[in-house]
């Protein structure tokens, strides 16, 4: 660019291409040429051609900067645009997922795998479980491992020329998803049908047959569920029982605490009355003490203390027993009318009168009275039953409720157990005498025999 060029220039003298050759420039336009040594001296003085050069140089960096301060934020620009157009495509890229997601959450419902209600969404630990279990199927479905594929497929589309490629995509996703839906709904069926601990093996049993006959039905097509596909669906089954089985352990606990409570209730009631009634006693000896030594009766005097040492040593018996939950009787009965011969109870109360709990038994929903093959009084009542609880353990007929305390042995084998366990066997009975049962099956005999006569 010559020293005329388009670039903003100062008001003053400017020099020339021509040497001695000056212009004056008032800012806005250029003006007449003139020679130096024809200028007034008093007048305005030229710049020199060196001071012109230098101030073209300063004009020229001030435009750079400019430039590059545009340039700077061209950039700036360019950069920003930039990030927009990552964020865009991340968003892009999430809206595909999500579209790819969806479409798989609709084939899940298609196929009827789907998340549904069961006994066992009350325990947190268990409904993680299944929702693991769950998702472990949706992932086997995804990567195409629910369903196994053979070489009869192939030969059922080679049958068929018509079938070509796209078409054999479509009917095989078809196909695919008919037989998933069909074992997922009954899979659900009897999962959502467990509702008691004796459910598991019907359960068991209907997802089993319903991929047997899935299997039968498909195979000529070359189409079956895998084996790891079934498995995980009994597996959420048996979870199920799991839970169902917890909650009834659970119930059965929370019943014997109330029982253990009510019965302890019992004793106390039967402890106050006792104690109220031995302290009426000892107050009336205590009065007829006091009469006696009045009339210096020493006869009177001596029973009379009698009596009142006795009534005190059954009040402290009576408030040991009271204090002291681990005293008490443990007690083995048996009801052969009820369960059979070879089956006893083995428990504990700490009644006074320990034939009450007998009693309170007998008339609890049996048709028949307990008989009792031994009473044992203990100061350690509960050592006692828990050992007896322990030695019988795998004899249990109740494997859940662990207070349900019936054990299928012989009164002889609780004998040996409590000679085992050098237990002061006071009185021991060891055949029972089923009174109202032996003389019902008597009545039943004569009502046969009167009916063949």
């Amino acid at each position: 660019m010559g020293l005329f060029g388009s670039w903003k220039r100062s008001a003053g003298w400017h020099a020339t291409e021509n040497p001695g050759v000056v212009r004056f420039f008032d800012g806005q336009r250029w003006h007449g040429y003139g020679r130096l040594t024809a200028l007034d001296a008093e007048g305005p003085l030229p710049f020199t051609v060196e001071a012109q050069k230098q101030r073209t140089i300063d004009e020229l960096a001030e435009q750079q900067d400019k430039i590059e301060a545009k340039l700077r934020e061209a950039k700036a620009t360019c950069e920003d645009l930039g990030r927009q157009r990552s964020q865009l495509e991340r968003q892009i890229a999430h809206l595909r997922e999500d579209h790819a997601e969806a479409a798989h959450e609709n084939f899940l419902r298609e196929i009827n795998l789907r998340g549904f209600p069961t006994a066992a969404d009350g325990s947190a630990k268990i409904a993680e479980a299944i929702k693991e279990v769950r998702a472990r199927a949706r992932q086997l479905v995804k990567d195409g491992k629910a369903i196994s594929t053979h070489d009869n497929l192939a030969e059922f589309f080679d049958t068929h020329s018509g079938v070509d490629g796209p078409i054999r995509k479509v009917l095989r996703k078809d196909i695919t998803t008919m037989v998933l839906g069909i074992f997922n709904a009954e899979c659900e069926a009897a999962t959502r049908a467990m509702r008691s601990m004796t459910s598991l093996s019907s359960a068991y049993s209907r997802i089993l047959q319903s991929h047997e006959k899935l299997h039968a039905a498909t195979l000529a097509i070359g189409v079956s569920i895998s084996l790891e596909y079934r498995d995980l669906k009994l597996q959420e089954s048996h979870l199920v029982w799991d839970h169902l089985v917890a909650k009834a352990k659970e119930r059965a606990e929370a019943q014997d605490a109330r029982d253990r409570q009510r019965e302890e209730a019992r004793a106390q009631a039967e402890y106050e009355v006792a104690l109220d009634r031995l302290e009426k006693e000892l107050e009336h000896y205590l009065n007829m003490l006091a009469t006696m030594r009045r009339q210096g009766d020493a006869e009177g005097i001596a029973r009379f203390e009698g009596l009142i040492k006795e009534i005190n040593g059954r009040i402290a018996a009576i408030e040991e027993r009271s204090a002291n939950i681990r005293v008490g009787y443990v007690y083995v009965i048996s009801n052969i009318g009820s369960f059979g011969e070879g089956v006893v109870k083995i428990g504990l109360t700490r009644r006074l009168e320990p034939m009450d709990r007998v009693r309170e038994l007998s008339s609890a929903s049996v048709p028949f009275r307990y008989d009792v093959h031994a009473m044992i009084f203990s100061m350690d009542a509960v050592s006692l039953e828990t050992k007896l609880h322990q030695h019988f353990d795998g004899h249990r007929i109740n494997g859940i409720n662990r207070r349900r305390e019936f054990f299928r042995v012989t009164p002889h084998q609780v004998l040996e157990a409590l000679k085992a366990h050098e237990a002061d066997i006071v009185e021991w009975i060891e055949d029972p005498e089923a009174e109202e049962y032996r003389l019902t099956l008597d009545q039943v005999q004569l009502e046969l025999e009167d009916s063949d006569a």
